[in-house]
């Protein structure tokens, strides 16, 4: 009996020992109350009667009656939901910035964007009849390579780099074949390629309500900055409603951005409640020796929330500053004195029926 009984004492030890060291699991939860500069600024309850629960705004901190524990825990649920509303995330898209226009004798061309940029090809050397010379004999200075672009001239050396804009970067390559025939020089083989290089292309921001009401017409606006020719734009929508793991239809848009400042625009999916995962992918379009190119610029993700009426939350970008004031919503060193008096109740029940 003494055994069974030495069992059961050690079984209490082993229980009040796990209570104890486990009294933080599952981890708390942990909110930051709004701060605010006005009272406008503060998230107000909209589900429940809740007059007098808001108090203002004191300190740059917004103020509730918290032993309102309806109330309270409303907004609780639409801070934790509007805390899933993270910093839009922008970045440029991996892939090759470059293309290559490859140009002909005599003259050619491709537009870049709106501007066109346009080639001339020459050779202007003597050729013996009936020979074949190839880049670069007999000389590289024989082979003349032109170009005007945004109301500039440019001859170019073989292997040259210039900057014709601040975010256009050019290499030229000469090439090609001249042949003696008849006494004249055929220059139909002549070539040069143009290797387009383009550096910091686009800049976008987004500043927008990212709370939407279900079934409502919302549509995104991403501000953007190009640095490019006036062009057509692609842009690449992808969507995930969170709640329910769906990945809806991809939607794409084509817009024409001019040269500095502008907007691109695309509708959003309002008819699935609950956190949506968005993504948009930028591209610049361009037509090259009969090609089309889709030049990967910029992606853009952030998260938006549809819901049947507004919290009020207003900020757009939620940024995290080091808070030193921390409102948590069970206060952990209550509960740990509470597990552990729990822990030893128990505990002296069971021994005093053992015993």
């Amino acid at each position: 009996m003494a055994n069974k009984k030495n069992i059961w004492i050690i079984a209490v030890v082993i229980i009040a020992i796990i209570i104890y060291f486990n009294i933080d699991l599952p981890p708390q939860t942990t909110i930051t109350l709004p701060q605010c500069t006005i009272s406008d600024d503060c998230l107000q309850p909209i589900k429940n009667e809740c007059d007098g629960f808001f108090q203002g705004c004191s300190n740059n901190q917004c103020v509730y009656d918290t032993t309102n524990t309806i109330c309270f825990n409303e907004l609780v649920t639409i801070i934790l939901q509007n805390e899933q509303l993270e910093k839009p995330k922008i970045e440029p898209i991996e892939g090759s910035k470059s293309f290559i226009f490859n140009a002909q004798f005599k003259y050619d061309s491709f537009n870049f964007g709106i501007k066109p940029f346009d080639t001339e090809l020459d050779f202007d050397c003597d050729v013996e009849e009936g020979a074949t010379l190839r880049f670069p004999q007999p000389s590289e200075s024989c082979y003349i390579t032109k170009a005007s672009f945004i109301g500039k001239n440019y001859e170019f050396d073989n292997n040259e780099e210039v900057y014709l804009t601040q975010h256009i970067k050019l290499k030229v390559n000469k090439g090609g074949s001249v042949h003696g025939k008849d006494g004249y020089v055929s220059k139909i083989g002549l070539s040069s390629s143009f290797l387009f290089t383009i550096t910091d292309p686009l800049s976008i921001s987004i500043n927008e309500n990212m709370e939407v009401l279900h079934n409502s017409n919302k549509a995104f606006t991403l501000n953007a900055i190009n640095n490019l020719p006036e062009s057509e734009f692609y842009v690449k929508i992808s969507n995930i409603a969170k709640q329910t793991n769906e990945i809806l239809p991809e939607t794409y848009i084509n817009q024409v951005l001019d040269e500095g400042s502008g907007t691109l625009t695309f509708n959003a999916d309002t008819e699935n409640y609950g956190i949506h995962e968005v993504e948009a992918r930028i591209f610049y379009k361009l037509t090259v020796n009969d090609e089309e190119i889709m030049l990967p610029l910029m992606q853009v993700s952030f998260n938006y929330n549809v819901v049947d009426e507004l919290s009020g939350y207003s900020d757009v970008i939620i940024e995290e500053d080091d808070i030193d004031d921390i409102d948590d919503i069970e206060e952990e060193e209550d509960n740990n004195t509470i597990l552990i008096i729990l822990g030893v109740i128990i505990g002296g029940i069971i021994l005093s029926r053992l015993l």
